[in-house]
């Protein structure tokens, strides 16, 4: 028995208007962007998109730059955990210093 959500999803794929809006990015542009979107979502990581794609590694970074602005995409909470380690790991002084460097 044929699943129909993934009988949608290859319709879908097959829906005219996709082609004609994916066209003018080439060949590949129906995988890169399905793995794009899976990546987007978190669902799938950097290399297992780029692998997806049918693309290369440095090849899918630049192709996310140049259709979404960013190559990689970071989770809020990574960030936040990443500048509280580096305020615990700077000298306060030093960062105070910094600060008033920067304001001339």
């Amino acid at each position: 028995m044929v699943n129909p959500a993934a009988t949608g999803a290859i319709d879908a794929m097959n829906n005219p208007d996709f082609a004609t809006i994916l066209e003018p990015f080439g060949e590949g542009a129906e995988a890169f962007f399905l793995a794009a979107s899976l990546y987007h979502a978190g669902k799938v990581s950097f290399g297992a998109a780029a692998a997806l794609s049918g693309l290369g590694y440095e090849e899918f970074h630049y192709r996310l730059k140049e259709h979404f602005g960013y190559g990689f995409r970071v989770e809020d909470d990574t960030a936040r955990d990443d500048l509280s380690l580096g305020v615990e790991l700077a000298d306060p002084l030093d960062i105070l210093e910094t600060v008033q460097r920067q304001s001339f």
